[in-house]
């Protein structure tokens, strides 16, 4: 499985009458903006997911992910307050939350605004740095006064 090509892929939604339904786009240059014209981020992971990038991605992008409980995205994630976690044995259930986010827009509104927030609160280059300094500075042993004294 892990070594199937775009031709294969393409293949197996022929074969499942989903040509018309699926787009194959290949390399995308301007991911960014790609994800900024999508509704929902998807990651149907049935393996290793040591650090979900493309998690981090989506929600700063303000998108809700239906993603599949594999490494860490149950970490990112927040189940219905974020997005959704399915099995990644269930393909239906999968594809029952995607349709549920798309038929129910006050929800998708919320998970959206939801994802925006958790990133910007927990996986933000803002909130690392702080957390650094705030590390550094307790192994170093400066006080919050030390802090403000040498900074001015």
């Amino acid at each position: 499985e892990a070594n199937l090509k775009i031709q294969d892929l393409q293949k197996i939604a022929h074969s499942l009458s989903l040509s018309n339904s699926v787009h194959f786009l290949g390399h995308v240059p301007e991911i960014h903006s790609f994800m900024d014209h999508c509704h929902i981020g998807v990651i149907a992971s049935r393996g290793s997911e040591a650090v979900c990038r493309v998690a981090l991605e989506w929600m700063a992008h303000g998108k809700p992910i239906v993603g599949t409980q594999v490494g860490s995205i149950p970490e990112i994630i927040e189940d219905k307050r974020t997005g959704y976690i399915t099995s990644p044995s269930n393909p239906q259930a999968l594809a029952e939350k995607i349709i549920h986010l798309l038929d129910h827009p006050s929800i998708w509104e919320e998970m959206s605004r939801n994802a925006k927030k958790r990133f910007e609160d927990h996986f933000s280059l803002e909130h690392f740095r702080e957390k650094s300094e705030r590390f550094y500075h307790q192994i170093l042993g400066i006080s919050k006064t030390e802090q403000v004294v040498s900074s001015l």
